[in-house]
């Protein structure tokens, strides 16, 4: 699919808002089910300040080190001070949520 790179974890979630925040009916984030910003479910507020900056590339999350810790020493990137940019995609399905967020690729 897309440009050949394999992004993992990924969450998949239905847009609370119909997609009027997140840009689709249906959202992808390359982080775990646990790592899922609350902003991104969250009231109207916090819901469109959290996409407008995931979409735009400048969403941060942390819990990384756990992440990091796990892999080997060579993909390993504790330099970031256990944050790292969520890259997101968003679709009218699920399937096309993943698309977009494969062909956005990772910002790391």
């Amino acid at each position: 699919m897309g440009n050949g790179r394999t992004i993992y974890p990924v969450t998949i979630i239905r847009s609370r808002y119909g997609g009027i925040y997140e840009g689709g009916r249906w959202t992808a984030l390359d982080c775990s089910h646990e790592e899922v910003p609350d902003a991104a479910i969250g009231d109207d507020v916090e819901c469109a300040e959290f996409w407008a900056l995931a979409r735009a590339g400048r969403h941060e999350i942390s819990d990384w080190r756990a992440r990091a810790e796990a892999l080997p020493p060579e993909q390993n990137d504790l330099s970031r001070g256990h944050r790292r940019v969520l890259s997101v995609g968003a679709g009218t399905t699920p399937d096309a949520a993943l698309a977009s967020l494969v062909e956005a690729g990772p910002v790391r």
